[in-house]
């Protein structure tokens, strides 16, 4: 029966995988926090047999002509997953480069699993760029919606309104309804912290709602528009002009080229 014995080679296959997927020890960041530096590791899912310590090893970061790695500390309680470096940053200029080692017994033979080195992260996420922002005419509300940042250790977006921070959220949309559209145009921008707190630059990617006045000339029955153009986009192929009369509903009159900004009807 080939068959049956091709999908029983399929699971042992995968088994063995998810069993060798398991024995990664991770050093996941190393963050700078005033003087000090926090590690943050992920120990094994398992391992083979008896836990004995984590060893934690440090040398001055020299890319190109690296100092042997020194013993920092030994910690022999699991699961611990963060050590603080107290004082690792009073020093101006130097860097430290880190390493973790698991120590374990396997079937009474003593064995190690080292992570990968990293030093404390000090990048900002990538910029968060908005999709677009939006006012609803009824309830006054803005709308702000904006793509997913793909930085691999991003955290939290931050919404700013004029230059102030308003909300911190992991959702890719905000709902603003403490001001009012009504009466200005209004600028939003949304930032990033990474896991280590790390903060993206402000003043790269502003958008700025539509503002919308009027004028009427009763001579000529007439109704004048003018408005701020939309910001953010790089051009605006046409804007639609929409009318309500006695609160019935938004019918379209009108479109014009982007570059357009005022109207009469």
């Amino acid at each position: 029966m080939p068959f049956i014995r091709k999908i029983s080679l399929l699971i042992i296959l995968v088994i063995f995988g998810v069993k060798a997927n398991s024995q990664d020890m991770t050093l996941s960041r190393v963050c700078e926090n005033g003087n000090n530096n926090i590690l943050t590791w992920i120990h094994p899912s398992s391992f083979c047999d008896n836990f004995i310590s984590y060893a934690i090893y440090f040398r001055e970061y020299k890319p190109s002509s690296p100092d042997p790695y020194a013993l920092l500390t030994e910690i022999f309680t699991d699961p611990t997953t963060t050590y603080t470096h107290i004082n690792a940053n009073t020093t101006f200029g130097k860097k430290y480069e880190y390493k973790i080692t698991l120590n374990y017994l396997c079937g009474g033979i003593p064995k190690t699993l080292d992570s990968k080195e990293k030093i404390a992260d000090l990048i900002p996420p990538d910029p968060t760029l908005i999709d677009s922002i939006s006012v609803d005419p009824i309830t006054n509300v803005v709308y702000i919606s904006w793509f997913p940042n793909k930085t691999p250790d991003f955290s939290d977006y931050s919404v700013y309104n004029s230059g102030i921070e308003i909300k911190i959220t992991r959702s890719l949309s905000y709902t603003d309804a403490s001001n009012n559209p009504k009466s200005k145009s209004i600028s939003y921008e949304i930032t990033g912290y990474d896991s280590c707190g790390n903060k993206n630059s402000f003043g790269q990617n502003q958008h700025s709602t539509i503002f919308l006045t009027s004028s009427i000339d009763t001579c000529q029955s007439s109704v004048g528009l003018s408005w701020t153009h939309y910001k953010g986009w790089d051009s605006i192929s046409k804007y639609y002009i929409f009318r309500s009369i006695n609160s019935s509903a938004y019918i379209l009159i009108d479109s014009l080229n982007g570059k357009s900004n005022s109207y009469k009807d």
